[in-house]
């Protein structure tokens, strides 16, 4: 089994550290239509460079459709929430995905750094 530092600080590298969860934890069970809270709590190392990017794949399709508008490029650390209501019964694994750049460029596409945390999502 491998495990790995939870923060940034202790863990090293280039790439934030993510997590996320929903309705708080890493596993939730719903009905369709209710409304899920997620969250991701996003970490840079130092000297990584500030998080320029939150998306989220709320359905599992691999499609980061819903963007964060918040980031601005400026914090190394970020706590990202957004809510989904899913109308059909299944299981769900969904994504976000963060990404840093050393200078802050949000529009520096190839130079960003990025990670990704997955939580479950079982709706009956």
């Amino acid at each position: 089994k491998l495990t790995l530092p939870s923060s940034a600080v202790d863990r090293g590298g280039i790439q934030p550290v993510i997590s996320g969860a929903a309705n708080g934890r890493v596993r939730a069970e719903v009905s369709v239509g209710e409304m899920v809270n997620f969250e991701a709590l996003i970490e840079s190392p130092p000297g990584a460079g500030p998080i320029v990017s939150v998306e989220w794949d709320l359905d599992g399709s691999g499609s980061f459709a819903e963007w964060d508008a918040e980031v601005d490029g400026t914090k190394n650390i970020f706590t990202a929430h957004t809510t989904f209501q899913y109308q059909e019964p299944g299981v769900y694994m969904v994504a976000v995905r963060a990404g840093i750049h050393r200078q802050g460029d949000k529009g520096d596409l190839l130079h960003r750094i990025t990670n990704l945390a997955r939580v479950r999502v079982v709706v009956a």
